[in-house]
């Protein structure tokens, strides 16, 4: 069973690879192209929306401003007062905080796949986009909306050359395995997309042909 999940989740994350959905974005004007482009599986729409696709979904993603991430936690803390006496336990507000910023900031992110300045929730984005994807959903694009923020954000750190072989010493020792869990399938997604990507960029560097 606990498989089964983990290979939903994986659908959902990944989605299907870029290069199939491209053709049909690149009809668009191609300035106004999200970042990422790909197919959102049926498992990542809740069982109970009406509109819950029959097959794979395609949409794009952008990235927000800090602006934006602002007044969705400013969003989240407002539901979270509203819902007060619903939480027995702190931990309970907090997961419901964290998953409420989490969808305002999706519903903000999700696009048309090809035209990033539309988007795909575009009536009431954070209240449809709230009724419309599953819990599973919402993580899944969060995680993939992290991915995008790293890759493309110019606020994120590159690594430098000491900490690349800090990272080679740590995992040729193992320390990946001695991690939670959880922890340890966040970071292996996350080297999974490192390694697609060197892996694509050696194959580039291989095939391009000498001046």
């Amino acid at each position: 069973m606990t498989q089964d999940i983990d290979a939903a989740y994986r659908a959902m994350l990944d989605g299907v690879p870029a290069k199939a959905s491209i053709s049909t974005a690149a009809e668009g004007d191609e300035s106004k192209r999200p970042l990422e482009v790909f197919f959102l599986p049926p498992s990542a729409f809740s069982d109970d929306s009406p509109a819950k696709p029959n097959g794979p979904v395609e949409m794009g993603m952008r990235l927000v401003s800090e602006l934006t991430g602002d007044t969705a936690m400013k969003m989240a803390l407002s539901a979270a007062w509203l819902e007060r006496d619903e939480f027995q336990e702190e931990p309970q507000r907090t997961q419901f905080v964290t998953s409420e910023i989490m969808t305002n900031v999706l519903a903000r992110s999700l696009t048309d796949p090809r035209d990033r300045t539309k988007l795909y929730f575009h009536a009431a984005p954070e209240g449809q986009c709230r009724a419309a994807l599953s819990s599973g959903g919402v993580a899944a694009l969060w995680e993939r909306l992290e991915r995008l923020r790293i890759k493309h954000s110019p606020l994120s750190p590159e690594i430098s050359d000491d900490q690349v072989a800090q990272l080679v010493s740590i995992l040729s020792s193992g320390g990946l395995r001695s991690l939670s869990e959880p922890l340890q399938k966040r970071l292996r997604r996350l080297l999974h997309v490192v390694l697609a990507d060197l892996l694509a960029g050696v194959e580039d560097a291989d095939t391009t042909p000498e001046g």
